[in-house]
């Protein structure tokens, strides 16, 4: 099964079902099951960015359901923890997901929800990687992860 590395928290965003686009500079051209791993650190200036979202989304959350939801999950995740990054997985599987599409971000902002737009990348020349059918893992299961896709063993069993 062949592996791909993101940074936390965006990797638990993900296996949440709250980020189904994974944005990159290059395109996906992999079109199958993959296991979502979640990086063995997690680069500076993401906590002081999260706590902006989450406190953005606490101020203009609207009244529809799928922002209600979102927020109701993102504060799960997120909380009023200083540290809320460090009690998340890392250098871990956390989730596996069907890689479906692959379409230009500039064609994306204009269909995506804002809430997808948040947990993204979507700058002119990058390029969305749609994931589907995500599964969560009850327990992340520890791994040495890489840049780029890797092969692990199959753990569909497992999610």
């Amino acid at each position: 099964m062949k592996a791909l590395t993101i940074h936390q928290p965006w990797a638990s965003f993900m296996a949440m079902g709250l980020k189904k686009i994974e944005t990159r500079g290059r395109k996906c051209h992999i079109r199958e099951r993959v296991a979502i791993c979640a990086g063995k650190t997690t680069p500076a200036g993401h906590q002081q960015f999260l706590k902006s979202l989450y406190n953005f989304f606490n101020t203009h959350i609207s009244g529809d359901p799928e922002h209600k939801k979102f927020y109701k999950d993102f504060a799960r995740l997120v909380g009023n923890r200083d540290n809320f990054i460090t009690h998340l997985p890392l250098g871990a599987v956390v989730a596996t997901a069907d890689i479906v599409d692959c379409q230009p971000t500039e064609r994306l902002r204009e269909t995506i929800n804002p809430i997808e737009f948040a947990l993204g990348n979507y700058e002119d020349g990058r390029f969305g990687w749609i994931m589907d059918n995500i599964k969560p893992l009850e327990t992340p299961i520890p791994i040495i992860g890489k840049q780029g896709f890797f092969n692990i063993p199959d753990i569909e069993m497992a999610a």
